[in-house]
């Protein structure tokens, strides 16, 4: 009976994580949204001009992207969910970075539709190709860590060290494949999405 009833807690927790941590990105994005219809007509002209800037730039190859950069906000986003697994605070942060990167995510598509003729195509690949890495890595990594968080508060709660380890084999190595999808995802960005871009560049600006 105990060890059924374990199976369906197992099978809810499945399907509820992911969806809580979707939600979570959501709710972030929605925000981003929202915060970027709030710019000032002045605010959307200095960002439509940056923007502009940047397009031009990387239309007359003046603008090169080092790979240095774009692999440390990667690994960094891959850390800071692995190490959110460590901890029982790690409920509380998985889920702040989810929202985070939601945020962030759409904040920069919103203000890309809103500055630039034909933006949501820059968007598209500027943001969207990597977040097709990036996000279910991180909803993956993130339902993990908070599995792992909610056991070590539970056993912080409750007492004592038995039953089934926390940290087993096939956790490091989904933590593993996780840091080397985050290391190709920098490497399209750094290779593949300036190239993409430029191609658009002309259709955008003019």
């Amino acid at each position: 009976m105990g060890k059924l009833m374990k199976k369906k807690s197992d099978g809810l927790w499945g399907w509820l994580c992911p969806l809580a941590l979707a939600v979570v990105f959501l709710l972030g994005g929605l925000a981003g949204c929202l915060y970027a219809a709030q710019l000032s007509e002045p605010g959307e002209g200095a960002v439509a001009s940056y923007l502009a800037d940047y397009l031009r730039l990387l239309q007359t190859g003046e603008l090169t992207l080092e790979l240095g950069p774009i692999l440390r906000s990667r690994v960094l986003l891959w850390l800071a969910v692995t190490v959110c697994g460590l901890t029982g605070l790690g409920l509380v942060g998985v889920s702040a970075v989810c929202g985070a990167q939601g945020f962030l995510l759409c904040y920069g598509c919103a203000c890309f539709c809103r500055a630039v003729r034909g933006g949501a195509a820059a968007a598209a690949v500027l943001f969207g190709l990597p977040a097709l890495l990036w996000a279910p890595v991180m909803l993956w990594l993130g339902c993990q860590s908070v599995g792992s968080a909610a056991a070590l508060l539970r056993r912080c709660v409750l007492g004592g060290s038995g039953g089934e380890a926390v940290f087993s084999r096939s956790y490091w190595l989904r933590v593993l494949v996780g840091c080397g999808v985050m290391i190709l995802c920098a490497l399209v960005e750094y290779a593949v999405v300036p190239r993409l871009l430029a191609h658009l560049v002309g259709w955008l600006l003019w």
